[in-house]
């Protein structure tokens, strides 16, 4: 029997089975995260599990475009013969049925093989970082054991496999338990995920993993896009990094248009972790467990105190009981108080002037451009009163385009997606295709419109997925 520290565990070697004894923690090296990480949610199972995304010759020729060496390093593999990469690779990911991308991102996580120009021995030789740790010695005749590319690649697939087949053994980390990992308490999500824990029981590094998984594999749908799998008449809206599904066909249609859905592959859709389904209507009477009442306005919660309910005249039949999980989705809006007019919203339009303005919640938002009435209150009627009955309400803002548009300006090229109300360019053509965007969905509208929404960050797609594309 022999122990080695591997990230943190206390590994035991009995008759081939790897298995760990007691955790411990460490500190967190200090890196910015990219806020859509969420250390619950690595990798789905069906991303781990995939082992047909790639033939032969496709993930030959993906090697075959990155700057290291692998497209034409040839090595020993278990059975004595000298193999190509690709070779040794691909039996593995067959014969474990391991998604070979997992194998190419562990690759170059651990030792940066698939990027590297100039590798050492040493990064081939320990390849997925099997049986290393920092006080161990290379030279240990049992980690000689796992030395050399093609063991190194056997010995993970092997491993990842056995925690995915026995997720109830001790040693492995269950999807649902909350563990200690670097000082904070992390619940996975998924089998995948509790598996990558298992065998790297810390943050930075699997934080790694997902950084390289996306960058490589999974296209970056901003926040307001609408999402549906090709198999599937379920549609989605991703928001905060998580997909919210639409539960019913009036939750969708009181809030979005079916022409901006995209139809995406199944696996680019479940990368995303499930949030809090969309259930009801917008402008839904819901009441919580607690009973009290609240609005839906935009996907806004707003409080409705007991007398503002009682006066404004909404009906008690049209509540509907909603659960904690229910309401998770909203955020918290301005409360309905007694004696504020139109709770719901209403246009309302100055006889002299011709202004028209959005009020709600007892506040004016000035429509600067006639084309905002069409594209966010198609089915809104305009109501005419008196410049006096306008100065009841304090202005607040001008209205915004809805989040999940795509837009231009009139003699501009640049095209922007509207997302968490502000104007995010998209890069390039290659990048606006591989979304799955349609160029039947720019809307024109007028500068003034447009400097309404601050520019946000740019949408690009990695030069990696763009090439993904084409061999494939």
């Amino acid at each position: 029997m022999w122990q080695t520290l591997k990230r943190g565990f206390i590994f035991v070697f009995t008759s081939g089975i790897l298995a760990f004894q007691m955790p411990f923690l460490s500190i967190v090296q200090a890196q910015e995260w990219n806020p859509s990480f969420n250390p619950n949610f690595l990798l789905t199972d069906p991303q781990l599990l995939d082992f047909q995304t790639f033939t032969p010759d496709t993930l030959k020729r993906f090697l075959e475009s990155r700057p290291g060496t692998l497209g034409s390093y040839r090595t020993t593999d278990l059975n004595g013969t000298q193999k190509s990469v690709t070779d040794i690779l691909w039996r593995i990911s067959q014969t474990y049925k391991i998604n070979p991308r997992f194998l190419l991102v562990l690759l170059q996580k651990e030792q940066s093989l698939v990027d590297d120009p100039h590798p050492t021995q040493y990064q081939y030789d320990w390849a997925t970082g099997y049986a290393r740790c920092d006080a161990c010695s290379v030279n240990d005749p049992q980690a000689q054991r796992f030395k050399g590319f093609a063991q190194q690649l056997e010995s993970a697939a092997a491993q990842m496999r056995y925690f995915l087949d026995h997720p109830n053994e001790s040693i492995v980390k269950k999807p649902g338990t909350s563990y200690p990992i670097d000082g904070l308490a992390v619940i996975p999500s998924t089998l995948a995920t509790a598996a990558l824990y298992t065998y790297t029981p810390h943050l930075n590094g699997n934080y790694n993993l997902w950084k390289i998984w996306h960058a490589w594999f999974l296209l970056p749908f901003p926040d307001g896009s609408l999402l549906s799998a090709k198999d599937s008449d379920d549609i989605w809206l991703i928001r905060d990094g998580e997909r919210h599904l639409f539960a019913t066909k009036l939750a969708f249609a009181t809030r979005f248009d079916q022409s901006n859905v995209l139809f995406v592959d199944p696996q680019e859709l479940s990368a995303y972790p499930v949030g809090t389904p969309i259930k009801h209507s917008n402008f839904s009477l819901l009441k919580n467990p607690a009973g009290e009442i609240y609005l839906i306005v935009n996907d806004e919660m707003r409080f409705v105190e007991p007398e503002a309910f009682r006066r404004i005249g909404f009906n008690p039949d049209e509540v509907m009981d909603a659960t904690g999980t229910d309401l998770a989705f909203y955020r918290f809006g301005e409360p309905v108080v007694a004696g504020q007019a139109y709770p719901t919203g209403a246009l309302l339009q100055d006889k002299k002037t011709g202004a028209v303005f959005y009020v709600l919640g007892g506040k004016k938002y000035g429509v600067i451009d006639k084309q905002l009435l069409t594209l966010n209150f198609k089915s809104m009627r305009i109501k005419k009163v008196a410049q006096k009955d306008l100065d009841k309400y304090p202005t607040e803002d001008f209205v915004k385009l809805k989040d999940g548009l795509l837009v231009k300006i009139p003699h501009d090229a640049a095209v922007y997606f509207i997302s968490n109300g502000k104007r995010r360019p998209i890069a390039d053509e290659k990048t606006f295709n591989a979304l799955g965007w349609n160029t039947k969905n720019i809307i024109t509208v007028s500068k003034k419109i447009a400097a309404l929404h601050e520019i946000g960050e740019p949408i690009s797609i990695n030069p990696d997925l763009i090439l993904l594309s084409s061999i494939n």
